[in-house]
């Protein structure tokens, strides 16, 4: 392997630990909003009256309903950067093989 070689890798390394980094950062954001719906189903279920209940049901659906949302974002730009990624390496490895 030449100088430039490592270059590659040190650049490649770089990048996977910055997509990494937004990972789990997404992965952290999903996380919150499932467990602000699971607290609020739990304050709904022990609402000590029906106004209290519906809010509390209300707040769940909706962490509920942006946690679905964000997910189907999230998987979206995950598959789109999987075949960007794919082909990027492919042409890569065509440009370092001549």
């Amino acid at each position: 392997m030449d100088n430039g070689d490592w270059d590659w890798i040190w650049l490649a390394s770089i990048a996977q630990n910055q997509k990494n980094a937004e990972k789990n950062k997404q992965n952290a954001s999903l996380d919150e909003l499932r467990h602000k719906a699971g607290e609020y189903k739990i304050l709904a279920e022990n609402a000590e009256n029906e106004n209290e209940r519906k809010k509390n049901e209300a707040l769940s659906k909706y962490y509920l309903g942006e946690y679905r949302r964000k997910a189907a974002q999230i998987e979206v730009q995950r598959e789109k950067e999987k075949k960007f990624s794919g082909s990027f390496w492919q042409l890569a490895s065509h440009s370092s093989s001549r």
